[in-house]
């Protein structure tokens, strides 16, 4: 079985591509990844994470793995796949030179008709979310955003709008209530990998019982977060720590119509944790800095209403410190 991967999405897509790899009644044939982009301070290009595997799996000695980068996605792009995978198939029968599935996770690029129609059996994408719940980019993020108890992981086949192909295969997950973007998306590849290899093992028995979406999706699209959407306002953040009535609402909180509580304070932060993350801006004895907030919890004092308690920050020039470390410099 010929598989042609597609995935940019940090380590999580390279897991997928690892698993295929690994399996032995499938054969990897490529890695279809991002263009190196721009990235750090210094603004120097930088591969994806997959495509760096790939590349480290040929120098180490392991299997080589032809990696494109293409641009336009168009019939000069697939040619040049075709021509540079024709010689690498295991057969010399032209019906059995094919690539039977393409299998796509957190490839931030669409697909033209022309690829979607190009493998034997379907262009597959897995998405971590329970679709129709959570199209869009980043559906462990909006989960934990708007306090759900599961997600889960959707096989479909591609169509030619985002997320919204026939459901090949969909299990669900918990959500733990100490889950992070970050584990919550460790959790769910995890997932990932166990229903595609399913999938295309058995793609004879499971196509046949594939269902459609609805149109609409009733929740909402899981866009991009971005570090404005991370802001939360010193008042409000002093208001949630003294355990008072909140009166200025977060902006993500706002445009989403969600309530700005203790809770929903705790629960955005892991769904932006680490990346874009959680800030504010602060008063000290130096004049306006940025608090980064690294780590925080809810503090349950008995008979009381819950306290947000901040346990990791860092302060704009300084390393990371426990807020008490900070508090002294601190003038509002």
């Amino acid at each position: 079985m010929n598989i042609l991967f597609f995935g940019s999405f940090q380590h999580y897509s390279t897991k997928i591509a690892q698993a295929l790899l690994d399996d032995p009644n499938i054969t990897l044939m490529g890695i279809v990844t991002t263009p190196p982009r721009p990235a750090g301070r210094d603004r120097n290009l930088k591969k994806t994470h997959t495509h760096e595997w790939a590349e480290n799996l040929s120098s180490s000695g392991g299997t080589k793995l032809p990696v494109f980068t293409p641009d336009k996605h168009d019939r000069q792009d697939l040619a040049m796949i075709e021509s540079t995978l024709d010689p690498l198939y295991e057969s010399n029968d032209p019906a059995k030179k094919r690539i039977d599935f393409l299998v796509v996770a957190g490839y931030s690029e669409k697909l033209t008709p022309i690829f979607l129609k190009y493998p034997k059996h379907a262009p597959l994408n897995l998405h971590p979310s329970l679709l129709p719940a959570y199209r869009g980019v980043r559906p462990a993020e909006f989960a934990l955003l708007f306090d759900e108890i599961e997600t889960g992981a959707t096989v479909i086949i591609m169509s030619e709008k985002f997320d919204t192909g026939p459901i090949i295969d969909q299990q669900k997950l918990k959500i733990d209530n100490k889950d992070t973007r970050e584990i919550l998306y460790q959790k769910l590849y995890k997932l990932e990998i166990k229903i595609i290899l399913e999938a295309v093992k058995n793609w004879e028995n499971v196509h046949k019982f594939s269902r459609n979406q609805p149109i609409e999706s009733t929740t909402p699209y899981a866009r991009k977060l971005t570090k404005e959407d991370g802001f939360i306002d010193w008042q409000t953040l002093t208001e949630a720590m003294h355990a008072q009535e909140i009166a200025i609402p977060m902006h993500l909180h706002k445009s989403f119509q969600l309530p700005t509580t203790v809770e929903s304070i705790e629960r955005t932060h892991r769904a932006l944790y680490n990346y874009p993350g959680m800030w504010t801006n602060t008063q000290t004895s130096k004049g306006p800095k940025r608090l980064k907030l690294l780590e925080l919890s809810i503090f349950h004092p008995k008979g009381e209403r819950p306290r947000l308690h901040l346990d990791k920050v860092q302060l704009e020039g300084k390393m990371p410190s426990s807020f008490n470390q900070i508090k002294t410099i601190l003038t509002t």
